[in-house]
């Protein structure tokens, strides 16, 4: 049997907002892109977000336009509401 560093699948209510005109890049909050990264700093594995996407504003004033592939954990755009959320569960 081989020992796995254990993996951490994070599920946040709060929504990344996307524009169809910039792929491969969403905005979130400062506050939470901090408490990711901390995540990542502490946990002695692999991090994924699993996060709804939205193109609606929200009311947070600490946006940042992030590149997903610059990120330290990885970052899917999940629908919890699809019958099929479950299987990406497995990641």
């Amino acid at each position: 049997m081989t020992h796995r560093d254990p993996h951490l699948v994070i599920l946040p209510t709060i929504k990344a907002q996307i524009d169809p005109a910039k792929p491969g890049y969403v905005v979130l909050t400062g506050k939470f892109i901090t408490g990711m990264q901390a995540y990542v700093n502490y946990w002695p594995g692999t991090v994924t977000l699993l996060i709804e996407a939205t193109q609606s504003k929200d009311t947070n004033m600490d946006h940042q336009l992030v590149c997903i592939s610059d990120l330290p954990y990885e970052l899917k755009i999940v629908d919890f509401k699809k019958s099929n959320f479950s299987d990406q569960l497995a990641v």
